[in-house]
């Protein structure tokens, strides 16, 4: 890794000793303002555009899904409130019929398993 950085560097300054300024794609240098500079850079700003367009397609997928997950969380929960509600009115209608509004033993088993 350090061999590479010296062997660009010892590239750049080579390059830069005559008028023109360069510049490094990857590992190779180039000169400003030559064809093969302006080609590699309209490479990179089509690669940059890409790259941004995926990043926000990812980034709309994962809002999607979370307001999906969010939405269900909400029906999940209306859900359990409802089940909840039933189950302490079916709970005072069993204990109603029961004489000794004590409930069977294994009634109240299930009861504590669910609670």
């Amino acid at each position: 890794m350090i061999q590479k950085i010296k062997q660009r560097k010892d590239k750049m300054s080579k390059a830069g000793t005559n008028k023109n300024k360069v510049v490094c794609f990857g590992n190779k240098v180039v000169e400003k303002n030559t064809r093969e500079y302006f080609m590699r850079r309209e490479n990179n700003n089509l690669a940059v555009k890409k790259c941004r367009k995926k990043l926000e397609e990812v980034q709309r997928k994962r809002e999607e899904r979370m307001r999906k997950l969010l939405n269900e969380n909400k029906l999940l929960s209306v859900t359990v409130d409802s089940l909840s509600k039933e189950l302490h009115v079916l709970k005072e209608v069993i204990l109603g019929m029961n004489p000794g509004n004590k409930l069977p033993a294994d009634i109240e088993a299930m009861f504590f398993e669910i609670e």
